[in-house]
């Protein structure tokens, strides 16, 4: 009824038999869990005085599939929507400033949505493995994007990322597996760990002047990446011949592991292979590259840096210093020339070459 000016907590819990409600303009505030588990409610009208929407209000209304917000909400609570696994679309209102964490977590029928240009941040987890999820456009208003956002989206082929982004946090877009492109727009400053690992169907990524941080493994296991490119007014980042390293290329960061190319000579300033930077899935089968010349001057080779590379044999340069655990983690390596143990850090579970290198079998040269 219209007396009615607001709805508690767990106010309607797991009410299996309800199909539908309509919340009147009376009501200002919905509690947490209100709705949770209402498995057969299918359409929900949310009136025009609601400012909030609590956590886990509709969490696993496993059929609801119409959802209107009224156009005075101005927040939607961590995991609010959480597994509603039969929604496929919703619009919210410019009247919403925050969505909470999770708060479309695990819907995964979700094709469309539609985020408005008043939202200032979008929250850690807030559309994970809505694997449905096809575009998404971020408006200008947003400042960051966090972390897991859109992890296990495997159906998002495209995102446009407004101006006003400075973060992207970590494993933002992890197994985006469809992902073919993304701009990042000079607003961004940093790009947190794993921010696009497994994102296997990106072709290429351009990293703007702005960027100062590139959190470890980034752009990993990006299987069709064929060049990463650097905006050359760009303090902290570089790219050469698609390459990405760091400004003055000591740090070899990421190899666009989609190039077609069969050898690569990894340039005489770089003293450190940082971990993954060359890795590939283990049933990748673009991978072209055959050969990697290592440079003299070369200290540091980190972990998983040629894992599943298909290179027949590699030469360790007399300059290296430490080899960290599965560097060299492939079942195709049978050769591994080394100058000298002596002075040689090599981190690994064992000292066995089959640990250190991953190979079945492996000749050590000296």
């Amino acid at each position: 009824p219209d007396s009615v000016t607001s709805i508690g907590s767990y106010a309607f819990y797991s009410c299996s038999s309800l199909t539908s409600i309509t919340i009147p303009d009376s009501v200002t505030s919905i509690g947490s869990q209100t709705f949770f588990n209402c498995s057969s409610l299918t359409s929900v009208t949310i009136g025009n005085s609601v400012t909030s929407i609590g956590s886990q209000t509709f969490l696993m209304c496993s059929s609801l599939t119409s959802v209107t917000i009224g156009n005075s909400v101005t927040s939607i609570g961590s995991s609010a929507f959480y597994s509603c696994s039969s929604l496929t679309s919703i619009t919210i209102p410019i009247s919403v400033t925050s969505i909470g964490s999770g708060a479309f977590r695990q819907c995964t029928n979700l094709t469309s949505i539609s985020i408005p240009d008043s939202v200032r941040y979008i929250d850690q987890q807030t559309f994970y493995l809505c694997s449905s999820l096809t575009s998404v456009t971020i408006p200008d208003s947003v400042t960051s994007i966090g972390s897991y956002a859109f992890d296990g989206c495997s159906d998002l082929t495209s995102i446009t990322i407004g101006n006003s982004v400075t973060s992207i946090d970590a494993n933002a877009f992890f197994n985006c597996s469809s992902l073919t492109s993304v701009t990042i727009p000079d607003s961004v400053t940093s790009i947190g760990l794993s921010a696009f690992y497994q994102c296997l169907s990106l072709t290429s990524i351009t990293i703007p002047a702005s960027v100062t941080s590139i959190g470890d493994w980034a752009f990993a296991y990006t299987a069709k990446l064929e060049s990463i490119l650097v905006d050359g007014n760009n303090n902290n980042y570089s790219s050469l011949n698609g390459v990405l390293f760091n400004k003055n290329k000591t740090i070899l960061l990421k190899y666009p592991t989609g190039s077609s190319a069969v050898s690569y000579t990894v340039p005489t300033s770089v003293e450190t292979i940082e971990g993954r930077s060359f890795a590939i899935l283990e049933y990748s089968h673009n991978n072209t590259l055959r050969t990697i010349i290592l440079n003299n001057g070369l200290k540091n080779i980190n972990i998983f840096a040629f894992r599943y590379v298909g290179i027949p044999s590699i030469t360790i340069p007399a300059s290296v210093t430490s080899i960290d655990g599965y560097a060299f983690f492939t079942n195709s390596i049978s050769t591994v020339v080394l100058p000298s143990l002596n002075g040689l850090n090599i981190t690994s579970p064992s000292t066995e070459p089959v640990s250190f290198f991953g190979a079945s079998s492996v000749d050590i040269v000296l």
